[in-house]
């Protein structure tokens, strides 16, 4: 669970939102002991919980395959990563997803199902990479049809922090099943910002037979400011989400080490550690404190392997004694045979023509119909947005961008002939998810060209009329189409003189440079464009007009 920082509006709001839950006290004995008592839910289960859990922005990337942040909107908690998807079995018991808006208000499952599956999937990928440091595997048995997540709406009046409220509600209407855990994302106009709740047992018996968080329907609740983008899904939902479900499979109990007796642990960093004002101090076993979220453990299920999640617990360990999270029914050992991936966009770069670029190299990229925005890298340095062209017959976008190949009129940017560039392109969709597109080489060329006529430091005198001429040779099979004549005066304002596009000996022509006396000198420079659209110029040349 990431940190709260505890701002005096942050805790302010926690107890705000903490004062919602009906009924909220922590049982001093009983089968809540050191829980809060937020009633009775279905008349035949008592409700416990440890109380809201506030989120505040993470400090690094999840895990999974890391994309670029868009442009100018980088920052550590902006990551988007692409995880492999909900996993599918079609045994269970199974932990069922909600979307729950109040009663009145729109019904908005369509728009929040995408972010709601960006959650779920990074929860599950804590677990599995949890799993996978004792060389194991464990994965969420997901309530799905056909391999695709469901996602229940159910119209309700409670809200995230009434997760006894919800649960009996569920259970009334038939919407949970008896052998199901239940995951509900609330929509609530509240600003009460990102917060989960979850519900747990107090039993620690190892047996999955009788431990009360093995058996009994529970519920986690998770607040919509966990899921207003496609980043906070992942690191904000997906990080709650895997925290309130680690409640309900039964983590942290009180006899456990390190725990704080409050469903929590101490022992950072860990998903489930963290200061919950229970006034426990915490202790860094797995990394300095320096080191913050940016920790990975601080991202996994128990950093030290001895609290509540170990798939591999050594003979007479705690674990391997009491309670342990890897052995739940919910979470599965088999290796998935199939998966509902995560949408993505898709986006391909047409390769340049003789896989060179040329000049100001303008490249094509390909994307369907989703994406909103693209970004072009060479060798991962951000080149800058590209431009939609518009859609091509088949109903794919063209997007288009420049390789600046050669030094800008300044002298700045370009890279050497011959320089080979991996070129690769990143797609945003609307709601913020990216697709980075496969590479493609290609070489750095140039064409040739070069200003013969006026001559630098050259003098033309009145009535300054005079010749331009120059040559130029293309790169590889391309041909050079035009080249002209462009002016630099001592503002630094370039302009076009004169194009010369059907040479005849050379190119070249009649030049006329009265409108320009006033400035007394100015800079010309050649600029070819071949056959693909690229351009080169040749350096600046100083002409003194008296």
């Amino acid at each position: 669970m990431s940190k709260r920082r505890h701002t005096t509006a942050a805790v302010t709001l926690l107890l705000m939102v903490a004062a919602l839950i009906t009924g909220a006290a922590h049982a001093a004995e009983g089968p809540c002991a050191g829980l809060r008592v937020t009633g009775s839910g279905s008349s035949a289960q008592l409700a416990c919980t440890h109380g809201v859990d506030r989120f505040d922005a993470p400090a690094f990337s999840a895990y999974g395959r890391v994309e670029r942040a868009p442009s100018g909107t980088r920052g550590a908690y902006e990551e988007v990563t692409t995880p492999p998807g909900i996993p599918c079995y079609t045994r269970g018991p199974f932990v069922h997803v909600f979307y729950a808006y109040r009663p009145g208000r729109p019904n908005r499952l369509a728009v929040r199902a995408p972010l709601i599956r960006e959650a779920v999937a990074q929860a599950d990928l804590v677990y599995q990479t949890s799993a996978a440091r004792a060389g194991a595997t464990r994965h969420v048995r997901w309530l799905t049809k056909g391999c695709a997540l469901v996602i229940t709406p159910v119209a309700t009046r409670y809200t995230a922090t009434s997760v006894s409220g919800i649960r009996s509600q569920l259970q009334a209407t038939h919407r949970i099943g008896r052998h199901e855990k239940g995951l509900v994302f609330v929509d609530d106009p509240r600003p009460f910002g990102c917060f989960g709740i979850g519900e747990l047992q107090p039993d620690s018996r190892a047996s999955t037979r009788v431990n009360r968080n093995n058996k009994a329907t529970m519920i986690a609740a998770i607040d919509q400011g966990c899921i207003t983008s496609v980043s906070w899904s992942q690191n904000g939902g997906g990080i709650v989400a895997a925290h309130e479900l680690g409640h309900t499979l039964g983590a942290v109990q009180p006899d456990a080490p390190h725990s704080n007796h409050s469903g929590h642990c101490v022992d950072e960093w860990d998903v489930m550690c963290y200061d919950d004002g229970s006034h426990r101090k915490l202790v860094y076993l797995c990394g300095p404190k320096a080191e913050g979220q940016g920790n990975p453990l601080d991202r996994l299920l128990d950093c030290h392997q001895d609290t509540y999640f170990n798939p591999k617990p050594a003979k007479g360990s705690y674990l391997a004694k009491h309670w342990n999270l890897a052995n739940s029914s919910w979470l599965s050992s088999a290796i998935p045979t199939r998966w509902d991936v995560l949408s993505r966009p898709t986006v391909s770069i047409v390769p340049p023509a003789d896989g060179l670029v040329v000049g100001a190299q303008v490249v094509h990229v390909h994307t369907d119909a989703s994406v909103s925005t693209v970004e072009l890298f060479a060798n991962d340095a951000d080149l800058g947005a590209a431009s939609r062209v518009g859609p091509l017959p088949d109903g794919s976008l063209d997007f288009t961008a420049t390789v600046p190949t050669v030094a800008d009129s300044f002298g700045s940017g370009g890279y050497p002939v011959g320089t080979v560039l991996a070129l690769t392109a990143r797609a945003t969709d609307a709601i913020g998810r990216p697709t980075t597109s496969a590479a493609v080489t290609a070489t750095v060329a140039s064409p040739v060209v070069a200003l013969t006529a006026p001559a630098d430091r050259s003098i033309v005198p009145g009535p300054y009329a005079t010749t331009w001429s120059a040559t130029a040779t293309p790169a590889g099979s391309r041909a050079i189409v035009s080249v002209a004549l462009e002016l630099r005066d001592p503002s630094y304002t370039v302009s076009t003189v004169v194009t010369d596009s059907t040479p005849v000996d050379g190119w070249g022509g009649p030049l006329d440079l009265s409108p320009y006396v006033a400035d007394y000198g100015v800079e010309l420079s050649a600029v070819a464009t071949d056959s693909s659209g690229s351009t080169v110029r040749s350096p600046w040349s100083f002409v003194t007009l008296q």
